[in-house]
């Protein structure tokens, strides 16, 4: 998807619970969805602090309900892999670019145009304090590890740049945002 997630219910109806408040996001052990609440911040003259998206946290990532819509499925470390491969080859046509065109071309269209994320880097929800951490610098999105079944993991674009990284220990509870894959990509 072009656009990241934006459920509150997985596949097959059932609601996800929203959790804003701090201690609940924290000591929470089931799947849930909070609000992306980033800073205000001002970009070309625009004020932004409204964004009406989510972070889900771990648990709605490894349900077998399935929070993507159906013939959707959140992207695997294969998936991310052909990404990276992508990145590369726009690293190459942008080689010469100084930090300001590339910054610029996330904002413009960059990655929509060039990866297929059409997103700012809304940044995370942590999950031992619950604050919101990165807006506007990194983008975090949940990915399947087929080889670690009980782990999810997170990949992360930033906005200084586009780069792909990958880490395998998030908190269960951090919030992070997801892009689903149609299944049929492989």
């Amino acid at each position: 998807m072009r656009e990241n997630l934006k459920t509150t219910k997985y596949n097959n109806g059932e609601p996800l619970i929203k959790i804003n408040d701090s201690t609940r996001w924290i000591n929470t052990k089931e799947g849930a969805y909070c609000d992306a609440i980033g800073v205000i911040h001002y970009y070309d003259g625009d004020i932004k602090d409204s964004l009406n998206e989510y972070f889900y946290n771990q648990y709605v990532v490894l349900d077998t309900r399935n929070v993507c819509p159906i013939g959707w499925r959140v992207p695997d470390t294969s998936d991310y892999c052909k990404l990276e491969k992508m990145i590369r080859i726009i690293e190459k046509k942008y080689c010469n670019a100084d930090s300001t065109h590339i910054m610029g071309k996330w904002v413009e269209g960059y990655t929509k145009n060039d990866l297929g994320f059409s997103e700012f880097p809304l940044g995370l929800r942590r999950g031992k304090t619950a604050e919101y951490d990165y807006y506007m610098d990194f983008g975090y999105w949940w990915t399947i590890n087929k080889n670690y079944a009980a782990n999810a993991w997170a990949r992360c674009m930033g906005y200084d740049g586009i780069f792909l990284d990958k880490k395998e220990q998030y908190n269960i509870n951090d919030g992070m945002s997801i892009k689903c894959i149609k299944n049929n990509n492989r």
